[in-house]
């Protein structure tokens, strides 16, 4: 019984269904004119670019993914977490070394808005009655 091979099912979602998401989500973005949404919490990172590292049991580590209106997700993230995202469809990850608490990639990642917001420079987030 120990030497049976037991079939592992395959888990999680091809790169395509990430691709579409984002597609869909830029959609919706272009109807609402936003040029960029921000996510950090897990089951949105996820949701949006397939990463799934341990980095979430240290809630210290903010991880931020941002989706502009085209184009490509970036990441903006400590430089701890970087390798995770080359298992993700994000090709654009900008670190910091951390912890830093004078910064803690707000730097980094107000840049990045700035690069990715332009045209008219609404940042949706989400936020709900919930």
């Amino acid at each position: 019984m120990l030497n049976k091979k037991i079939a592992i099912p395959r888990r999680g979602f091809s790169a395509s269904e990430f691709q579409s998401r984002i597609v869909r989500l830029q959609k919706l973005m272009r109807d609402k004119q936003i040029d960029a949404c921000l996510f950090n919490t897990e089951s949105e990172i996820y949701y949006f670019s397939g990463f799934n590292e341990a980095i979430w049991l240290s809630p210290t580590r903010p991880v931020f993914l941002i989706v502009p209106i085209e184009g490509d997700p970036v990441a903006v993230v400590p430089k701890i977490c970087a390798h995770g995202f080359d298992k993700s469809i994000v090709p654009d990850v900008r670190t910091w070394a951390s912890p830093c608490p004078d910064d803690e990639g707000v730097t980094l990642l107000a840049r990045a808005i700035r690069e990715l917001a332009t045209k008219s420079r609404r940042v949706g987030l989400p936020l709900g009655p919930e």
